[in-house]
């Protein structure tokens, strides 16, 4: 008489194994069509729920989604925007102790609660909705191979990834001293975070709060909050390169912005930004 025990050694090998096993529950696939989900949608919570979360709530990196998917960032955000005005994520923002932008804790308690009233309205069992007919699919907590899988973030303290843990290191989050000796603005606080908010950006407390007080200087008409908020935005489609000179870039779009005020018809009606910043600026960029 055969058995329908099995591991997930036979079934996957070592090399898959070692790579760590998924634990994904199968009501959000039995649910997916009450919940309005689509399959991009219970994608992108299925990767989110993979990884291994205790008591804090998990934040993954878009960023990094992005490279192992190849999927656009711009997209991933227009996915999570979706389930949040589906009330089914809530994003919580965090701030590094440096002021910069760090990424955020994923919350989907809404989403649990909704499966919970569709399931108990519809007393569904929760099983494998694409087994075979018969076949015993349940995995029992010693079918799950318990290997040292680091958790990220550390119980410990949920606001920064474990030191231990060597797969964080390229998401350690490093603590800078600036020494800065006047008290930020809000109007600086804001734009440090949207700066600090791109990919790429070579953040720098002391030294971005004196380049926003010499770009006031040099665009004294332009909203600058305004438009480095598009500018943000605009590096979400277009990111920063490792040859890329953010700051240099940033002043040429201020630049744009401050000729477009005074209505901008040089060059045969096309506005050109500057090649590189203005003599007063060499210092900082």
């Amino acid at each position: 008489m055969s058995s329908n025990k099995y591991s997930f050694l036979e079934r996957y090998g070592q090399t898959i194994l070692k790579n760590g096993i998924a634990a994904i529950p199968f009501s959000l696939f039995n649910c997916q069509k009450e919940l309005g989900l689509g399959p991009e949608e219970v994608w992108f919570i299925s990767y989110v729920l993979s990884f291994r979360w205790g008591d804090a709530l998990p934040y993954p990196s878009l960023s990094k989604l992005s490279r192992i998917s190849g999927v656009r960032r711009d997209r991933l955000h227009r996915i999570v925007n979706r389930l949040k005005k589906k009330g089914l994520l809530v994003v919580i923002n965090r701030r590094r102790t440096d002021g910069g932008k760090d990424r955020s804790f994923y919350d989907f308690t809404q989403l649990f609660c909704r499966i919970e009233e569709i399931m108990k309205a519809k007393s569904l069992d929760i099983t494998n909705p694409i087994a075979d007919d018969g076949e015993d699919t349940h995995v029992g907590k010693s079918d799950i191979p318990m290997t040292d899988i680091p958790t990220c973030p550390c119980p410990q303290n949920p606001t920064y990834p474990c030191p231990q843990n060597p797969t964080c290191k390229e998401e350690e989050i490093k603590e800078e001293e600036d020494n800065i000796t006047t008290t930020l603005t809000s109007e600086e606080q804001e734009f440090l975070s949207l700066i600090s908010s791109v990919e790429g950006y070579p953040f720098n407390k002391k030294r971005d709060a004196v380049f926003l007080r010499n770009l006031k200087e040099l665009f004294p008409t332009v909203d600058i909050l305004t438009e480095t908020k598009k500018w943000a935005i605009y590096k979400q489609d277009k990111p920063l390169t490792k040859k890329s000179n953010p700051r240099s870039q940033l002043r040429n779009w201020l630049e744009i912005a401050s000729k477009k005020q005074e209505g901008g018809k040089q060059n045969g009606g096309r506005i050109k930004p500057v090649a590189k910043p203005s003599a007063t600026l060499n210092d900082w960029l």
